[in-house]
């Protein structure tokens, strides 16, 4: 650690976050396990909807969990840091790129995130009322997308935080955040809207999308689903564009 300032940098943001860890899982998947119990316990048990539901609904849930706590792990801190303290000029003075210090930021929050969307998947399992047709067969591939998905969530938050002023965070999360998961196909998979098709394309442009598209393919790969390598574009591109953003964001918001 001591040889590189980068990996000290990492090892204190993941030492303090895991001192956090519990609230950031607390306030992350507060909000998808009470959809979970609604939808996927209290709606089925009522007949409302068919215990066939929970098994098309929680790929969304993991999506949206991997969501909230990249874009959390990473913007709450960016706030304190760029704020009045300024407390993020200790770090740009670390004999690294000011880039470099974005890129830390990402990958702490990425892992974080990724570890919330595996915690959510056993919780909502345990909550949904009957059978749930999982598929575990392919436990690498769905590590690989609840990565890429944190990536995709932390490089979201890094650039919403370097372009949104603190005063501003709470109409984001009602103007930015809730569109995302009303449109993300979080409670229906995307191949169900080919009989909406204008809304099924206006969802291509929606992260979320393929976040939850992606952990369905592997999860739940008997539900209808996007095409993998679309799923695979989309997941790259969204990460490529959010975070090329959020560096330039980064380094605009850190030196005057």
């Amino acid at each position: 650690m001591r040889g590189s300032p980068l990996l000290a940098m990492l090892h204190r943001d993941l030492y303090v976050a895991g001192k956090g860890l519990v609230p950031l899982l607390v306030t992350a998947l507060a909000q998808p396990l009470l959809l979970v119990f609604i939808l996927g316990n209290v709606l089925p048990r009522l007949g409302i909807v068919s215990d066939g539901y929970t098994t098309v609904m929680l790929p969304g849930i993991a999506a949206m969990s991997v969501l909230a706590a990249g874009i959390q792990a990473v913007l709450l801190p960016l706030t304190v840091d760029l704020g009045y303290t300024r407390e993020i000029e200790d770090r740009i003075l670390a004999p690294v790129a000011v880039k470099a210090v974005a890129i830390e930021k990402l990958i702490a929050g990425a892992l974080q995130a990724t570890l919330a969307g595996i915690v959510v998947l056993p919780l909502a399992i345990l909550i949904m009322h009957g059978p749930v047709t999982v598929d575990l067969s392919h436990p690498f591939f769905l590590a690989v997308v609840m990565l890429l998905a944190g990536i995709l969530s932390a490089s979201l938050g890094l650039f919403i935080g370097t372009l949104v002023d603190s005063k501003m965070l709470s109409m984001m999360f009602s103007l930015v955040i809730g569109p995302l998961v009303m449109f993300g196909c979080v409670y229906y998979p995307w191949r169900g809207l080919e009989n909406v098709p204008w809304m099924q394309k206006l969802t291509l442009f929606n992260p979320l999308v393929y976040i939850g598209e992606g952990v369905r393919a592997v999860l739940t790969p008997n539900v209808p689903h996007m095409n993998v390598w679309l799923i695979a574009c989309g997941l790259l591109f969204f990460i490529s564009l959010f975070s090329w953003l959020a560096a330039a964001g980064f380094q605009r918001r850190t030196i005057h």
